[in-house]
This record gives structure tokens, C-alpha cells and sequence, in this order.
């Protein structure tokens, strides 16, 4: 293999392990009537395939607490990614928010983050009735956020928040609400350890076998003779 192969494999690597999200992902129609206990982020999906077999109203509770369970006084920033839910065919509620409780339906989705008012906020999604298929769908990101002093395993927000710093800084998401987890020197300095780690053991295997494989090509090859009786 040649330099600019094993070079591309190498920014390959590199890049996998940086942008890689831990955001897991809960569904609304699982989730009906239960919490959902949030300690760094997730994503709370309602696919359209699964509102027809949903209960009319579902009700998903989110619970937040801090990674290293030492800081009581967490909440949730919330946002959504994607937001489809036609009037005719339901709706979203939130409450326990700062801002922004209310019904949502249309184009009248929250633009902006939300911040709930405790540990303790929900989402509902009322379902109507309706003679056609169902095409609602939503998409939510919900990271767990607190405000004072950041702990050993935080990265502090310049909004003065919060989070998860191994695991959301450099992620592809802005968990902070004002984007300072994604910059350049979060990335720097904060990588996300955890989830690179094994990306980045998987790709130095792949390199070595490759540098052993072309060592092997190089070796100068014995000459054999046979005898003949």
C-alpha cells in the first residue's frame, strides 16, 4: 500500500472518531406512560410509521441527573431537529419548560432551545383521528444541563451551563445551546474519549495489518531447488 492510501486511511479514522454523535435514540411509541432518565443526551423520535398504533395521547416524561450523580439541580435544554406534525393529525405538548409550554402543531415548532424548569419536564403527542395515513413525525434532542460549577466530568458552556464533557463536546450537536461545545477549541482540548477510543483501536489494527501485510511483499523470497532422484 502506497503513502497516500495509508494517509487517507489514517484522516479516515481520525475523522469517524471526532464526529462521532452519543445522542441514543428513544421513541415515543415505546416510551407512552414512562420516563425517560436523560444523564448526558438523547433523541426522543416519533416516526410516522408508528402513530397509527400509538395510544391517543402518549405522555413521555423526562428525567435528568448529573453523570457523576454529585449535583442535584439539573434540567433539560431541548430542541427540535426535525418537526412534521400536520394539524389535522395531532399535536405536541410540552410542559415543565421556562419557556415555550404550549401545544405545537404545523410550523409553529419551538425554533429556539428550551430549558425546562427542573429535573422533571414532558412531551405529549395528541393524536387525532383521521381518515388518511398518518405522516407526523418530530425529532428531539434533549440534553441534561446544570448551572453553577462544572464538575470534573463537565464542559463549561459560555452560557453558563453544563454538560457532559466527554461525551457531547465535538459531536455534531449543539448540546450548549450556543454552539461553544462544537468550536475549535472544545475540540481541541475535549475530545470525546470514550466513543473515540475503540474507533481509533479498530483503525490502528487495520494499520498494522496493513504495514505487516506490505512488510511481508518486501521480504526478499528464498531460492529453492528440488533434488531429483
Amino acid at each position: 500500500m502506497d503513502k497516500i492510501s495509508m494517509g487517507i486511511i489514517v484522516l479516515m479514522c481520525l475523522f469517524a472518531s471526532g464526529v462521532s454523535s452519543y445522542a441514543p435514540v428513544k421513541y415515543m411509541n415505546t416510551n407512552c406512560g414512562q420516563s425517560v432518565y436523560v444523564i448526558s443526551a438523547n433523541r426522543i423520535q416519533l416516526d410516522a410509521y408508528m402513530v397509527e398504533s400509538m395510544p391517543r395521547n402518549c405522555r413521555v416524561t423526562i428525567e435528568t441527573s448529573d453523570i457523576s450523580l454529585d449535583i442535584h439541580n439539573t434540567s433539560s435544554r431541548i430542541q427540535f431537529l426535525h418537526f412534521n406534525v400536520p394539524c389535522d393529525e395531532g399535536k405536541v405538548v410540552l410542559y415543565g419548560f421556562m419557556e415555550g409550554d404550549g401545544s405545537y402543531c404545523n410550523d409553529n415548532a419551538p425554533t429556539k432551545f428550551l430549558k425546562s424548569n427542573s429535573d422533571l419536564s414532558m412531551i405529549a403527542f395528541d393524536k387525532y383521528h383521521t381518515n388518511s395515513d398518518y405522516s407526523a413525525s418530530f425529532e428531539l434532542l434533549v440534553t441534561e444541563t446544570h448551572n453553577g460549577d462544572c464538575g470534573h466530568l463537565d464542559f463549561s458552556c459560555k452560557n453558563g451551563g453544563c454538560i457532559n464533557d466527554v461525551l457531547l463536546t465535538c459531536d455534531g450537536n449543539n448540546n450548549c445551546g450556543d454552539d461553544s461545545d462544537e468550536q475549535a477549541v472544545a475540540c481541541i482540548w475535549f475530545l470525546p474519549v470514550v466513543i473515540t477510543v475503540p474507533i481509533v483501536t479498530v483503525c490502528g489494527f487495520i494499520i498494522v495489518i496493513l504495514l505487516l501485510k506490505k512488510k511481508l511483499r518486501l521480504r526478499p523470497r528464498g531460492k529453492f531447488t528440488s533434488r531429483v532422484s
